[in-house]
C-alpha cells in the first residue's frame, strides 16, 4: 500500500510542479499573478541556496545538533512565546477588514452580541450554514473577553494566533517523534514561523487560519495511536478525541476532514494487515457521528434568527461552479445567482447537476483536461495563496457596526510590503513564491522515500492527494490550501531528511524517520 500511495503522491506532486515550471508562464488563467521572475529561475535560485544550507549543516552542524539536543526543552517554550508575541504585534499593526465572507461572519457576531437581530444576513447563512461554527466560536471568545470589558476584534485575531502557534508546536513534536534531527525540526519551526506565523493571512479572521490547527493535531494524535505504546483505555480515549476533533474541524472547515479520512483509511488497512482488533472503529465512528449531530443541532440555534435550511447550497453547486470555464472554477457570482434562483432544494440540485453535465459535455475530453490544468494552476500557482484578490479585500480599518482598529507605527511599513499596491509587494510576493516552490520540490523528493515511511507520513501524503482531488472536483481556490500548509511543510522536511540520509553514510545507518510499529509486549489496545 505504501508503494501505491507513494507513486500516486509523486504523480500528483510531479504534475503540479511541472505545470508551475513549464506551463504557468504560457497559460492564461483566472487570478494569475505575475512575479519578478519566472518559476524556473526562481526555483533554481532557491534550490542553490537551500542545498548550500543543507550541505553546510551536514558538514558543520554536529555542534549545533548537540546544543539543540541539550537546550531544546528550554528553547522551545521561549520560541513559542516569542512567536505568539510577534504575531500579536503583527496583527495589532496590520489588521484590517476584508469585505467578503470574513466580514459576513464578523458582522453576524457583533450584531448577535449587541442584539441587533434585524441586521443579520439571513440569506447568507441560510445558503452557507457551514460558517455558523465560526460565528459560535468568535462569539464565545468575545463573551469571555467581555468579562474584562473588551469586545475588540483583535481579541478574535489574537485567539487565532494562539491556534497558529499551537500548530507550530505540534509540527515540531511530530518531527521529533518521527526521529527527525533537532536541526531539521528547528529549521521547520523557523520556516513555519516565517511562512505562516507571519503570513498576512493571520489577520484574516476566517476558517482558513482558525482551522489550521486541526490537520496537524489529527496527525499528532494518529502518531501517538500508531506507536502502539498506549494502554487500552488511553487508546480508546484518543480515538474518541479524534472523532470529536474531526466533527469540530469539519464544522469549521470541511477540508480538514480529508486528513481525518486519510488516517482512518491507513489504520483500517493496518488492522487488516496485522489482523488487529477493531474495537477502535465503533468508538471513533460513534464519537464523530454524535459530535456532528450535537454540533449541527447546537449551531442551528447560534443566531437569534430563523434560517431557511431549504436555501442551503449543496455540494453539487460547488461541483458545477468548479466547471465554470469563464472563471476557471473559481467563485462565480452568476453561478451563485443561478443556484439561488431555484426555491425547491431538489429542483435546485437537479438544475445544478444538469448544468454541470452540460459543461462537461461542452468541454469534451481535451477541453476538460485544459480546464483541470488551469484549475491546478489557480490552486497551486500562487505562493501568496491569492492574497488580496478575493472579493473587496482591503476594506479598511473602520466598518460601520464593527469596532474600529487604529494604526501603529509599524502599519505603514507593513502595508508597503503586504498591500498589493505597496511599494515592496512585488518583491514580497516573489519571495513567497520561491518558498512555495522549494516546499513543493522537497515534497516531491519526499515521495521517493515514502515507501519506508511511518503511517503518519503516509497519511500526510495521502491527505495532500485528497486535498488536490477535492480542489480539482469542486470550486478552485488557492486559499483552500492554507489549511494543510503544516502538512506540506512536514512532507518537505521528510524529503530533506531523506536526501541527507541518502547522501551521508553516517545518517543512512540511523533511522531518522521511524516506522510506527509497536514494541514487543506493548499493549496496543486497538
Amino acid at each position: 500500500m505504501k508503494k501505491v500511495i507513494s507513486a500516486i503522491f509523486i504523480l500528483f506532486t510531479g504534475i503540479t510542479l511541472a505545470l508551475l515550471l513549464f506551463r504557468a508562464g504560457k497559460v492564461e488563467y483566472y487570478l494569475k499573478r505575475e512575479f519578478l521572475t519566472g518559476n524556473i529561475p526562481l526555483l533554481l535560485y532557491i534550490l542553490l541556496f537551500s542545498f548550500t544550507i543543507i550541505l553546510l549543516m551536514m558538514r558543520f552542524g554536529k555542534g549545533a545538533e548537540r546544543f539543540l539536543e541539550k537546550y531544546s526543552a528550554f528553547l522551545l517554550p521561549v520560541a513559542l512565546l516569542l512567536l505568539f508575541a510577534g504575531e500579536l504585534v503583527f496583527v495589532r499593526a496590520f489588521f484590517f477588514y476584508q469585505d467578503w465572507d470574513p466580514l459576513a461572519v464578523l458582522s453576524a457576531v457583533y450584531h448577535t452580541l449587541h442584539g441587533e437581530t434585524a441586521e443579520i444576513s439571513v440569506g447568507y447563512f441560510s445558503a452557507h450554514p457551514n460558517n455558523l461554527a465560526l460565528v459560535a466560536l468568535y462569539l464565545g471568545i468575545l463573551k469571555l473577553a467581555g468579562i474584562l470589558g473588551s469586545e475588540s476584534v483583535l481579541i478574535i485575531a489574537g485567539a487565532q494566533c494562539l491556534l497558529i502557534t499551537l500548530s507550530a508546536f505540534l509540527l515540531f513534536r511530530i518531527l521529533r517523534a518521527e526521529g527527525c534531527s533537532y536541526l531539521c525540526a528547528w529549521g521547520a519551526f523557523l520556516i513555519y514561523a516565517l511562512w505562516i506565523g507571519f503570513s498576512p493571512w493571520i489577520v484574516c479572521t476566517y476558517s482558513d487560519m482558525t482551522g489550521l490547527v486541526f490537520p496537524v493535531l489529527v496527525l499528532r494524535l494518529f502518531q501517538l495511536l500508531s506507536g502502539g505504546r498506549l494502554r487500552e483505555g488511553v487508546s480508546y480515549a484518543l480515538w474518541c478525541l479524534l472523532g470529536l476533533l474531526g466533527a469540530l474541524g469539519y464544522a469549521i472547515k470541511p477540508q480538514t476532514v480529508i486528513v481525518l479520512i486519510s488516517v482512518v483509511f491507513i489504520y483500517i488497512f493496518r488492522s487488516f494487515r496485522e489482523r488487529g482488533g477493531w474495537k477502535w472503529l465503533p468508538v471513533f465512528c460513534l464519537s464523530f457521528i454524535l459530535a456532528h449531530v450535537l454540533l449541527s443541532a447546537g449551531l442551528s440555534k447560534v443566531l437569534p434568527v430563523e434560517l431557511d435550511s431549504s436555501r442551503n447550497f449543496s455540494a453539487v453547486h460547488y461541483f458545477m461552479m468548479g466547471l465554470n470555464d469563464e472563471t476557471d472554477g473559481v467563485y462565480s457570482k452568476d453561478d451563485t445567482e443561478y443556484t439561488s434562483s431555484f426555491d425547491d432544494p431538489k429542483e435546485r440540485k437537479k438544475a445544478d447537476l444538469e448544468l454541470a453535465k452540460k459543461r462537461m459535455a461542452d468541454f469534451g475530453l481535451k477541453g476538460l483536461a485544459s480546464h483541470l490544468e488551469k484549475k491546478q494552476l489557480v490552486d497551486f500557482g500562487d505562493g501568496t495563496f491569492s492574497w488580496g484578490i478575493d472579493g473587496n479585500f482591503f476594506a479598511g480599518k473602520e466598518i460601520e457596526g464593527l469596532p474600529s482598529v487604529k494604526e501603529t507605527r509599524f502599519t505603514p511599513f507593513l502595508e508597503s510590503w503586504l498591500f498589493t499596491e505597496g511599494q515592496h509587494y512585488p518583491l514580497y510576493s516573489t519571495i513567497r513564491q520561491s518558498m512555495w516552490l522549494i516546499i513543493l520540490f522537497f515534497c516531491l523528493l519526499a515521495g521517493v522515500f515514502l515507501s519506508g515511511a511511518s503511517d503518519t507520513m503516509i497519511s500526510a501524503a495521502l491527505s495532500i492527494v485528497g486535498l488536490t482531488v477535492f480542489e480539482l472536483l469542486f470550486e478552485a481556490k488557492a486559499r483552500y490550501l492554507l489549511i494543510c500548509t503544516p502538512v506540506f511543510l512536514l512532507l518537505a522536511v521528510f524529503g530533506i531528511q531523506g536526501f541527507c540520509r541518502a547522501l551521508s553514510p553516517e545518517l543512512r545507518s540511523t533511522r531518522h524517520f521511524r516506522r510506527n510499529t509497536p514494541h514487543k509486549g506493548s499493549r496496543r489496545g486497538q
